[in-house]
């Protein structure tokens, strides 16, 4: 008898993000098609806000399927990050920090035997088919492209 195997993915992202932008992102997470998929999530708590934590956390709280990991756990220093309306500067230290956050988020992933990682940035809001959209494609790596604009005046 062959049975029908649930497809498991892990929701991955590491966040340090404002907490309206959070806000939206984890609403997005949690209005997500689930059906017929095993879905859990693991996030690197970067937040230097104290209401982006408390987010993530009430987000661990009301989702048990959740690990929440603490960037300070990773032995990084703790990097500047320039974001605003103008530009993201992505100096090498900080993509270093994180490679290491996703290298332990994928061998989380290896480890606990989920089929998929679905790695996932905090600024952006899922449309409710993502999951089943992405594993109706039948390959085992995919990827969308989100195009952004780093100066407001050129269109």
């Amino acid at each position: 008898m062959v049975r029908n195997h649930t497809p498991s993915i892990l929701i991955c992202s590491p966040v340090r993000q404002k907490p309206g932008i959070l806000n939206q992102f984890l609403v997005s997470l949690e209005e997500l098609d689930k059906t017929g998929l095993i879905v859990d999530y693991v996030f690197i708590d970067d937040n230097i806000d104290l209401k982006s934590q408390e987010l993530l956390h009430r987000f661990k709280e009301k989702n048990r399927n959740c690990l929440v990991k603490n960037a300070k756990e990773f032995s990084c220093e703790e990097l500047e990050y320039v974001c605003n309306k103008n530009t993201h500067v992505w100096k090498k230290n900080i993509i270093q920090k994180v490679i290491i956050f996703k290298d332990f988020m994928l061998d989380y992933a290896m480890s606990q035997n989920y089929d998929y990682a679905f790695f996932i940035d905090s600024d952006l809001i899922l449309h409710k088919q993502t999951l089943h959209q992405l594993l109706s494609r039948k390959v085992d790596i995919i990827s969308n492209v989100f195009w952004s604009k780093f100066t407001p005046e050129l269109d």
